[in-house]
């Protein structure tokens, strides 16, 4: 086995082991979802739940689990092993700097589409066992998410110089993603002061991905601008967390 799949097996058995953490990614979005959906999705009159309202709500509760993931298991993972000397423990080992963080990214990408598979999932058992959307698109859209906020992430955890300054540092930026990407407030609601200022943020366009794989629409962003973006929140914050990262 290779050093960096070594790593990153290390990385996952960690995270297992983790329940906290796999309560929020897994467990935590899967019943706020059906909370959603009872709250906010209409009926047919044959009673079932309207398709579309399910895939606006998963859409919703995906961006707030893909943005999380990527701030908080990703980011807030590296601050906390860096202060207990996990990290400094594998750079005595021989492995390298890339390697830890390409690690944390593969284990990061796999937790997400694993809890994007228990999101659709559970939209299936409310749709009456069909597939409301394409799981493809909507494990690529949460994959491409979280490699974005996976990067971001990683540069809180190479500026933060506490566990706790890492967690500050992820909610300034976790709670702005999830308003002015529409998740949580429809844009239609918010005045144009803050609406202007969506674009600076991955979470904006993991939502119009969202919205598009849905309704097919011609939104505001295309799908390959909106992929192309992502990709490169996720390759920017990559290498500005190598170049800032730090073993102890």
């Amino acid at each position: 086995m290779s050093p960096l799949l070594q790593l990153s097996w290390a990385f996952a058995l960690r995270l297992l082991r983790d329940r906290l953490i796999l309560f929020w990614t897994l467990l935590f979005p899967a019943g706020l979802f059906m909370i959603f959906v009872y709250a906010f999705v209409g009926r047919e009159q044959s009673g079932a739940f309207i398709s579309s309202g399910i895939v606006d709500q998963l859409a919703n509760v995906a961006v707030m689990s893909v943005v999380a993931n990527g701030l908080f298991s990703a980011g807030a993972f590296i601050a906390q092993d860096r202060a207990a000397g996990v990290i400094r423990r594998f750079y005595v080992s021989g492995f390298s700097s890339y390697q830890v963080l390409t690690a944390t990214l593969l284990r990061q990408g796999v937790l997400t589409l694993v809890s994007s598979a228990v999101l659709v999932a559970m939209a299936v058992v409310v749709n009456r066992g069909r597939l409301p959307i394409s799981l493809t698109g909507f494990c690529l859209i949460s994959f491409l998410g979280a490699s974005a906020y996976g990067g971001i992430g990683l540069v809180v955890a190479a500026i933060a110089r506490s566990p706790e300054a890492a967690g500050t540092l992820a909610n300034l930026i976790y709670f702005p993603s999830l308003f002015l990407s529409g998740a949580m407030i429809p844009m239609e609601s918010l005045p144009p002061v803050i609406t202007d200022v969506r674009w600076i943020l991955p979470g904006f366009y993991i939502r119009e991905l969202f919205y598009w794989l849905n309704h097919y629409h011609d939104g505001t962003v295309s799908p390959a601008a909106g992929g192309a973006l992502l990709a490169g929140f996720a390759v920017i914050g990559y290498a500005a967390a190598a170049w800032l990262f730090r073993w102890e």
